[in-house]
């Protein structure tokens, strides 16, 4: 009865591809949708239980405006650069984009506010 929202599952959903493949085309659809969502958690719309919003932003102060914006607690899972480099170099999904996917983890660790 939780809901649970994440731009990397919506994209899935509505492009029912792989979960690292993200059509450019369908990004205004993709946060569409998102935006929807978080205003349904604002105003408490449906009868879940408990809101979860799945992040990776690397910005503070969008992490914290939404945490104030929906009375959240942030909850930070921690991962070291490295681990996100062995997960990528064993992840079969994203082999023939490797080099992509290092360049967004340095640029994540690079702009990450504590």
């Amino acid at each position: 009865g939780d809901i649970i929202v994440c731009m990397d599952s919506l994209y899935e959903a509505i492009s029912g591809l792989p979960e690292y493949d993200k059509p450019d085309a369908l990004l205004p659809n993709v946060r569409g949708v998102y935006n929807l969502l978080i205003d349904n958690i604002k105003t408490r719309y449906g009868k879940w239980g408990t809101a979860w919003v799945i992040m990776g932003g690397a910005d503070r102060y969008k992490r914290e405006r939404l945490a104030d914006e929906l009375g959240a607690e942030l909850i930070f899972c921690e991962c070291s650069k490295e681990e996100c480099m062995r997960r990528l170099a064993l992840d079969e999904e994203r082999k023939y984009r490797r080099d992509e996917w290092r360049g967004y983890i340095e640029k994540w660790f690079e702009e990450y506010v504590a």
